[in-house]
């Protein structure tokens, strides 16, 4: 009994199967190809290979052209087909053998079209010219035909897709790359996917070597805990949080930064990763600042223009009526009015002197004369100054000065200036019979000896949140109890005379409702 699968005609499709497998893998291979004409010069020997055409062209059709454009040929120019075949071939949808007439090629008996579409969309054809006729157009050709049109069509799907990856990862990031801010995305594993330029600058990195690594390996721990919580919050509060804080990239290098971590998810709602973004709050801080300082400046313009024309209103008003005949009946009411005039001139110069100081301490001209003396008696000079204040709202002053103190090198009479405003200050706000205690003691801080002058009064107390208005230029901090007139330049002026001119310290301590302790101290 014979074996039926050792028959010629089992033998010849046996044969034509291993072809096809074997077309099967050089066709898989054209898919690694990116470039079109690469691709095209591969597929010229496959197709030789299986229909062992004497010419070949690839024709596609160009959108807005009625010429068919040839992206790949082996033949001569004038070898063509019509827009009617091209459109016969993409309807069809399958390889088809059509007598050929070619007058000046009589070797060409046929052609072999091969439609081609790539994702649903005509692409071109193939177009093939043969020396045989239908019967030489077997199943095996026609199979392995109908497969490279098939491949051809999967690969340039792929390539068109490549392509358009390609183009929208240009995009993605042309755009990460001139986003202002410093950006960075991690996937699940916390490796870093994409980094633009910013950021590496940022962090001193390079965007190359960046790209794979841990982000949580490779930046700052104060960076990286900041962003571990960031994307906690963020997959807890609907795929954002956002925070600030202060980065120190040096001891002399410090900016605001602002973190926003986001979940990147894909269309099906995936979680991918997440992307973070650091932007510098240092510029928009210092717009702030300076437009706050340009309205406390206006403040303080309008505070001293009212301040000045308080006492000249006075001195102005006092006078017309004393140069007024029969406006003055006694000597004690012009004595009165004179003394009236001398205060407002008082008040009057010393706004003057402290706006003149001001400029002075600011432009760095303050001029010092310093001589070695015993700060316990220009403390008891300024205490007995201060005492027509005091006794008006029956306030003790005390002193509490350490004996055997050293003498400092000081200016006298900026110290006397320093003390007398502390004094004033204490007073105002101090309420009727209170107490005023001044301390002087050496201390030692850091190493090094100083003198220490404390004024302590149970005032009403300044609130810690605006211990720094104290001594900002351009503002008055407005006591609980006490709402008293003045421009605010007192403090300002006194830290700058201990501070830069001498080199000491000016500080306070307080509580509301209890009282305030205002230290300066000088160097030994």
């Amino acid at each position: 009994m014979s074996n039926d699968s050792d028959s010629p005609e089992n033998n010849s499709y046996k044969e034509y199967f291993d072809q096809l497998v074997h077309l099967t893998n050089n066709l898989q291979s054209l898919t690694n190809i990116q470039e079109l004409s690469d691709f095209i010069s591969e597929l010229e020997l496959v197709l030789d290979e299986i229909s062992s055409f004497v010419y070949y062209k690839f024709f596609r059709q160009v959108e807005d052209q009625s010429e068919l454009e040839v992206i790949g040929e082996l033949g001569p120019d004038e070898l063509s087909i019509d827009r009617d075949m091209y459109n016969w071939s993409i309807s069809h949808n399958e390889p088809s053998l059509i007598p050929a007439n070619i007058e000046s090629d009589d070797t060409i008996q046929s052609y072999i079209l091969i439609p081609i579409i790539s994702n649903n969309n005509p692409f071109g054809v193939i177009c093939l010219w043969v020396d045989y006729e239908g019967d030489e157009f077997n199943i095996f050709r026609s199979l392995a035909l109908k497969l490279v049109g098939k491949e051809v069509s999967s690969c340039l799907s792929v390539m068109e897709l490549t392509q358009e990856i390609k183009e929208q990862k240009n995009v993605v990031e042309s755009i990460i790359t001139s986003v202002p801010n410093s950006l960075i995305a991690i996937d699940l594993k916390n490796k870093i996917t994409n980094i633009n330029s910013n950021a590496a600058i940022l962090f001193n990195v390079k965007n190359e070597e960046a790209i794979g690594q841990d982000l949580f390996n490779s930046f700052p721990d104060t960076i990286t805990n900041i962003i571990k919580s960031l994307n906690i919050a963020a997959e807890n509060e609907g795929g954002v949080a956002e925070t600030e804080f202060e980065y120190e990239l040096s001891e002399t290098n410090k900016f605001y930064l602002g973190i926003t971590s986001s979940v990147i998810v894909n269309e099906a709602g995936k979680k991918l990763g997440f992307v973070i973004i650091f932007r510098d709050l240092s510029l928009g801080r210092e717009v702030a600042k300076l437009r706050e300082l340009d309205s406390m400046k206006n403040d303080f313009v309008s505070l001293v223009s009212h301040e000045l024309r308080t006492p000249l209103a006075s001195i102005i008003s006092y006078s017309e009526v004393m140069l007024t005949p029969g406006m003055i009946d006694s000597k004690e009411e012009s004595d009165e009015f004179l003394n009236i005039i001398h205060d407002e001139g008082k008040r009057l110069a010393r706004l003057i002197n402290d706006i003149l100081d001001l400029s002075k301490s600011e432009s760095g001209k303050m001029e010092y004369i310093f001589a070695e003396q015993d700060i316990n008696p220009i403390a008891s000079q300024c205490i007995k100054s201060s005492k027509s204040l005091s006794e008006k709202k029956s306030i003790e002053l005390r002193e509490e000065f350490a004996t055997d103190l050293p003498e400092v090198s000081c200016d006298m009479d900026r110290i006397i200036q320093v003390y007398l405003n502390i004094l004033s200050n204490a007073i105002k706000f101090t309420p009727d019979g209170g107490l005023i205690i001044i301390y002087s003691r050496k201390i030692n801080k850091e190493n090094k000896d100083w003198i220490q002058i404390e004024v302590k009064d149970n005032g009403c107390g300044i609130a810690s949140s605006d211990f720094d208005r104290v001594f900002n230029k351009f503002e008055q901090v407005e006591s609980v109890e006490s709402h008293s007139s003045g421009t605010g330049l007192g403090m300002p002026i006194c830290k700058n005379i201990v501070e830069q001119g001498h080199g000491g310290k000016m500080y306070l301590q307080s509580e509301v409702k209890v009282g305030t302790s205002m230290f300066f101290e000088l160097p030994l």
